[in-house]
């Protein structure tokens, strides 16, 4: 049931009793033990009836009371698109309702909150932690693409890439001085925030006739001494306004 992994969760019931359909709901992810599929022959219809009561998916403790699951399940979920994963063995059903539902509320947060959690994060991070590495991996996995923290030469102090990132750039571009751009360029970006450090500036570069785009956030002391840059790559698409707000006001933290 691959084809049904982006279906909407509302909300989470535990099914171990066959009496428990009647009472799931749209949009309700389905926990199970197992252990009603191996000794009734509920298997033979119950994906049907989980897609027709319009549940998000099947989740299903292996190894327990069921090592495979029976052919009947497997063609129905394909068919109709409803998934059913496989829970860890070692996890809890509470673990599990906890994760889905920690998602759920971070889903429906609002863009302030998610930005205000995000500065909690953030601050603790400075305060508790020496390095700026754990810092670098919270704003990168935030914009969900490769941050670099740079001095105001575009020396690279700290960087962080994201597994998902197909980014193949070299990085520093310059090993001698941990440059992350080529040295003309660095000198051409240094005189365009040479009279103006404030602007938010878009560099590109085309490296084995890829051309990666940089988004050049400047770090400020005071609004107007200039200490160094939070540079993003826009590896995927252009980034949202929610980006570009925690990126221009993490200089004011």
């Amino acid at each position: 049931g691959e084809s049904g992994t982006d279906r909407r969760i509302t909300g989470i019931n535990i099914m171990d009793n066959p009496d428990t359909v009647p009472w799931l709901k749209k949009d309700e992810l389905i926990l199970s033990t197992g252990y009603i599929f191996s000794v009734t022959d509920i298997y033979k219809t119950i994906i049907t009836d989980l897609y027709e009561k319009g549940c998000s998916g099947l989740g299903i403790k292996m190894n327990r009371y069921m090592d495979t699951l029976p052919n009947e399940m497997i063609e129905q979920a394909n068919k109709l698109g409803f998934t059913i994963f496989s829970i860890p063995f070692s996890s809890t059903m509470e673990q599990i309702v906890n994760i889905v539902y920690r998602q759920m509320f971070s889903n429906e947060m609002s863009e302030s909150e998610k930005m205000m959690t995000l500065y909690r994060n953030i601050t603790e991070t400075v305060l508790k932690r020496h390095s700026t590495l754990p810092l670098m991996e919270i704003i990168s996995n935030a914009v969900n693409e490769p941050v670099f923290l740079t001095t105001d030469s575009f020396e690279i102090i700290e960087y962080n890439i994201p597994e998902t990132s197909e980014i193949h750039f070299p990085f520093p571009y310059n090993d001698d001085c941990n440059l992350l751009f080529p040295t003309s360029e660095v000198s051409c970006l240094k005189d365009k925030y040479q009279n103006n450090p404030l602007p938010v500036i878009k560099h590109t570069i085309t490296y084995e006739n890829i051309t990666h785009n940089f988004v050049i956030f400047p770090i400020l002391l005071r609004q107007k001494n200039l200490l160094g840059y939070l540079v993003c790559i826009e590896e995927k698409a252009p980034f949202l306004s929610f980006v570009y707000a925690l990126m221009s006001n993490i200089n004011s933290m």
